[in-house]
């Protein structure tokens, strides 16, 4: 809330968004929600709330027109300028009258939708990362941005994965950041250590933030060594305790409960 009060703008766009759905009235369950929240962004763009970080584009967020909002905004205005100057009017129409099918493209560009989302891909408004996204989407059995009967297990943990990735990369110093977890993830899904416990001096103490069932390698190396050693279920336990102080103000976290909780959990 501080953040909207602070950025009045940001407010006004969200508001924006929401009251063009009010406006449409579509009867949600004939319409494609992908043409619905497109309108919507794309009203709020065409009233001129943009900037650096809200813009007509396809993104690793919203790769392709079906993923709605900005994607199928910045589609929309390619068409607009390109090939039919009232085509948000007339698809808004459509879809309030219940009769839109893709065919609408045609009759109202005289090109098939397929071939007027290829011409926008060689359009800045489609970026890199949006490309990378779909490329992995269709390598793991999605079409058109959406899962079929060939999609292969997880592949939707991973692309989500993969588009978070994207995002945090283009904030500043993201890629380090990205980089960083993934090394780290790593170490953790091989069980691995992040240096030998023979490297860390007898008088040392350390902290390893995962933790499992009969602790990690690091933790039990540690162990083994003599050093002090304590594994994330203490950091687990204490955000536990920040966020409860967090909601219920004047009351102090039952610390000890909650340590019990975890312990029992980590030894079912």
């Amino acid at each position: 809330m501080d953040w909207l009060t602070n950025s009045p703008e940001e407010l006004d766009a969200y508001l924006v968004h929401e009251m063009a759905h009010v406006a449409q009235n579509y009867a949600w369950w004939r319409t494609p929600p992908h043409w619905t929240e497109g309108l919507a962004d794309y009203a709020t763009y065409k009233l001129g709330y943009t900037n650096a970080w809200r813009c007509a584009q396809c993104s690793a967020m919203y790769p392709h027109y079906t993923s709605g909002y900005s994607c199928a905004a910045a589609f929309l205005f390619f068409v607009e300028a390109d090939y039919n100057a009232q085509i948000a009017a007339q698809l808004n129409q459509k879809l309030r009258r219940g009769k839109y099918s893709d065919a609408f493209f045609k009759d109202a560009t005289g090109i098939e939708l397929r071939e007027l989302w290829k011409a926008f891909q060689k359009t800045p408004a489609f970026t890199s990362s949006a490309a990378d996204i779909l490329k992995m989407e269709e390598s793991l059995g999605y079409v058109n941005g959406k899962p079929t009967a060939k999609t292969k297990s997880g592949a939707a943990q991973k692309i989500a994965q993969a588009r978070s990735y994207a995002i945090i990369e283009q904030q500043p110093g993201g890629a380090v950041i990205v980089s960083a977890y993934q090394f780290l993830k790593s170490l953790r899904d091989n069980d691995q250590l992040p240096l030998a416990a023979e490297q860390v001096s007898p008088g040392a103490a350390g902290l390893d933030l995962v933790y499992r069932r009969g602790g990690t390698a690091w933790v039990r190396a540690l162990s083994k060594g003599g050093r002090r050693i304590s594994d994330g279920r203490t950091m687990l336990v204490a955000q536990g305790a920040a966020a409860f102080e967090r909601f219920f103000p004047g009351v102090h976290a039952p610390v000890e409960v909650m340590r019990a909780a975890v312990e029992r959990a980590l030894r079912a």
